[in-house]
């Protein structure tokens, strides 16, 4: 009976434990939640000491260029997360005191998540104390024999500029070459070629290569550095690590190739490189500027390949396949002329289509002939190619420079894209914004420029000074980098398109280009009214515009339609009343240029070769804010009286081959028909001007003996025809010179007191002198500068070129009393 006792109170025992020992526990959760979470807390606070001290081991190794251990890195990360969680229990807690209604919950909750967290920090505790070591050698960096070169070949370019790299190296006095290109053109592979021919040839104890990149971690370079020599690095200070590297390579003969240079690195005590003696130094950047910023005594640019040797390059990577089938020939010649000659997208398409089928070749032709808002799709083009030019974007300090790179994307693939094309796009868009004269807005435009070609962003077009091109496959992404970033630009430029882009496509642009498309119809009207930059230009079979085209496009600021042959200006043109820049020439009909009184914020204003216009009105005097006024070669013009006189801010007025009748005013009572030379002397913000005034009677007026000579003060270049020739009989030398007066065909007159002041200012200035069939010339040059003038020869300080020819009855050119 005892026994049976036992057994039933032992079972009975064990129920309850079974049921009483949870409930036990849960109670304990809701009652020791504060101590709980205490004890959380001080196990958080242990387990960040241990983080700290693997954290500090970790940062060293970092110092010291090693590679940790993805134990240590998961570790840390662990740490982290639960350090995070504890804050948001400590939260949980605070929220739960004082709560009526649900905080026994919470309470419990914060109790249970606590005790549970414990146990975990405790595992972490354990497995942060086992670590031996965070970190592992990193892996030798290879050796120059061993680098890969398999796409390198010698073409012109390349052994062009590898002849370059090796005479400057061999010369005593050039310690540092900078190795300069655009992304892509093969600057690495050349470099890699060269290193190896050196090393051979014996020319250096040690050739090393080692890549920056953008965001250079100096202490991982200084470790491949000393790797590639066999030396032990391990003091954790950068400046110590410098002067130890700096006391080991003082006895070698050393060549050290910085591959991918950014910016600028002080190599001597960022490094502990000592670039001169034994030590020679070759980068290779994407910017001409880091060449200049680190003193290269000289620079080498890496050019792209003539279209033979990258069909060469091309048959290389793809076999003679492309050669036996003249189909699959024909389709990959226009692959190779796609690829503009640069090496990298030549090896990337060639990859790619190496094994590929008649259809797929032509589908990846057609992709490569689109200029689009999207890469072409072409495996490994965009992560290869676009991605990289993008960054050479993306490293430009500067928004306006950004902005200028991207507005040379609207011109046709191959354009030579001048800085005066450019001007009314930059003004237009308010790229400079502190800037107010046309005068600093060229300036900077012309440093922009400057920079994105040491940027290797844009080419030199070495036959037009002031002009630039872009690559092909540069403008692929300079177009997709302007459709994907906010600045909504849509650029249909250069393809034979004759009908008007989806609508929809437009509602949202900013920027539109359909530069020398076939577009023939344009619908009656838009809505754009985000539109701020549009340009029709080249558009040769546009012979009309609707005329409530412009209506929706309240927010214009910049209209192109050079070489449109339209036959009449719509009225809605006059709607545009935000636009400063506008650019018409190529008119077939009559224009009413009045409308154009309207647009007040109006700053550049072309009106070149429009045979329809016949009368520049008053109107145009409404302009105040007009800072250049192109009206040449329009023969026929007449510009009304009171017109020209009232653009005070005008800086660049050109009458190339235009208005040249300039009115005669003898009497202030009788009302002038045209306008008179004066109101073009009372301009004073004049800096260039390109004016003819045919009869010179109109120079001895009474208004202009005052005006003239005062208000030019600011002329920096000038083209001043006085007579009946035009500007074809100006010889090309005096046409050179920036500052240069023709009298052609003109009777010098006896009496030279009406126009001395106004000859001699100009002749102050002047650089080039051209007189051609001139009467009263009796004297030469003292006939215009006259020999009692006080002037003297002071007056031809500035004269470079004098052409004298067919001016009869001249005695001398300048007198010996005017020369003293």
């Amino acid at each position: 009976m005892d026994i049976v006792v036992g057994v039933a109170i032992g079972a009975i025992t064990e129920v309850v434990k079974y049921f009483v020992s949870p409930f036990t526990r849960r109670i304990s959760y809701l009652v020791h939640h504060k101590r709980n979470a205490n004890d959380l807390r001080n196990q958080i606070a242990r387990l960040g000491k241990v983080k700290e001290d693997v954290q500090s081991f970790v940062n060293a190794a970092h110092m010291r260029g090693e590679v940790i251990r993805v134990v240590v890195e998961g570790w840390l990360i662990k740490v982290n997360q639960m350090q995070s969680k504890e804050m948001e229990l400590q939260n949980a807690l605070e929220e739960s005191k004082g709560c009526l209604q649900g905080g026994c919950s919470g309470r419990y909750q914060v109790g249970k998540n606590a005790k549970h967290m414990i146990d975990e920090v405790k595992e972490l505790l354990n497995e942060g104390g086992t670590f031996a070591a965070v970190s592992d050698p990193s892996p030798l960096p290879p050796s120059i024999e061993s680098m890969q070169t398999l796409d390198f070949q010698e073409f012109g370019s390349t052994k062009s500029a590898m002849d370059q790299i090796m005479k400057a190296l061999k010369d005593e006095d050039i310690n540092m070459v900078g190795v300069y290109g655009m992304a892509g053109v093969g600057k690495t592979t050349l470099m890699k070629e060269v290193a190896k021919i050196l090393k051979k040839d014996g020319l250096f104890d040690q050739v090393m290569m080692v890549t920056v990149s953008q965001d250079p971690v100096l202490t991982k370079l200084q470790g491949e550095i000393a790797e590639n020599l066999g030396l032990p690095l391990t003091q954790a200070s950068l400046s110590v690590r410098a002067r130890f590297l700096l006391d080991s390579l003082k006895e070698k003969r050393i060549l050290l190739v910085l591959d991918d240079l950014w910016e600028q690195l002080n190599l001597l005590e960022e490094l502990g490189i000592p670039c001169g003696n034994n030590c020679k130094v070759v980068l290779t950047t994407r910017r001409l500027e880091v060449c200049n910023q680190m003193k290269t005594q000289s620079n080498v640019e890496v050019k792209v390949l003539s279209e033979g040797d990258a069909w060469v390059l091309f048959k290389s990577v793809v076999g003679e396949r492309i050669e036996e089938d003249n189909m699959l020939c024909s389709v990959a010649n226009q692959v190779v002329r796609e690829c503009g000659g640069l090496p990298l997208i030549v090896v990337v398409i060639g990859s790619t289509l190496r094994d590929k089928d008649l259809s797929t070749w032509e589908d990846a032709a057609s992709e490569l002939k689109k200029s689009s808002s999207s890469p072409p799709d072409i495996e490994g083009l965009h992560k290869k190619v676009f991605c990289p030019i993008k960054w050479s974007y993306d490293f430009l300090d500067n928004d306006a420079t950004k902005f200028c790179f991207l507005l040379c994307c609207l011109f046709p693939e191959d354009s030579i894209i001048s800085e005066e094309d450019l001007l009314p796009y930059v003004v237009g868009e308010r790229v400079f914004g502190n800037i107010h004269t046309l005068t600093e807005a060229r300036k900077r435009l012309h440093t922009q420029m400057e920079r994105l070609k040491r940027s290797c962003l844009l080419l030199d077009d070495h036959k037009k000074e002031g002009c630039v091109r872009m690559h092909d496959v540069i403008q692929d992404v300079s177009i997709w980098i302007a459709s994907s970033e906010g600045h909504d630009f849509v650029v249909v430029s250069g393809r034979p398109l004759t009908n008007w882009p989806d609508g929809e496509t437009l509602r949202k642009c900013k920027r539109l280009s359909l530069m020398r498309c076939e577009i023939k119809k344009l619908p009656n009207w838009l809505d754009c009214s985000q539109l701020m930059t549009l340009s029709l230009r080249d558009n040769k079979w546009l012979w009309e515009i609707p005329d409530g085209f412009f209506q929706g496009m309240i927010s214009l600021k910049t209209l192109d339609l050079i070489n449109t042959f339209y036959v009449s200006i719509p009225s809605s043109l006059s709607c545009l009343t935000n636009l400063r820049a506008l650019r018409i020439s190529g008119n077939q009909g009559t224009f009413d240029v009045s409308l154009l009184g309207k647009l007040k914020n109006l700053e550049i204003l072309h009106l070149p070769r429009c045979s329809g216009l016949q009368l520049l009105p008053e109107e145009i005097g409404e302009l105040t804010n007009l800072k250049l006024l192109d009206l040449s070669n329009n023969q026929n013009l007449i510009i009304a009286p009171n017109t020209l006189m009232r653009l005070s801010l005008l800086e660049e007025l050109d009458l190339k081959k235009s208005f040249h009748e300039w009115e005669i005013e003898e009497d202030d009572r009788i009302r002038s028909k045209n306008c008179c030379l004066y109101e073009v002397g009372s301009l004073s913000a004049l800096t260039k001007l390109k004016i003819r005034a045919s009869n010179i009677k109109c120079l001895c007026a009474k208004n202009n003996n005052n005006n003239i000579p005062f208000h030019w003060e600011n002329l920096t270049s000038f083209e001043v025809i006085v007579g009946i020739k035009d500007w074809k009989y100006v010889q090309h030398e005096v046409k050179a010179c920036a500052r240069w007066v023709v009298f052609s065909g003109a009777i010098i007159p006896n009496s030279l007191s009406d126009w001395m002041r106004w000859i001699i200012f100009l002749l102050e200035r002047t650089e080039g002198l051209q007189l051609q069939e001139c009467r009263g010339l009796k004297y030469g040059l003292s006939s215009l500068i006259g020999a009692d003038s006080g002037a003297g020869a002071r007056a031809l300080n500035n004269l470079r070129i004098l052409f004298v020819k067919d001016c009869g009855y001249v005695e001398y050119l300048l007198s010996t009393n005017v020369v003293d």
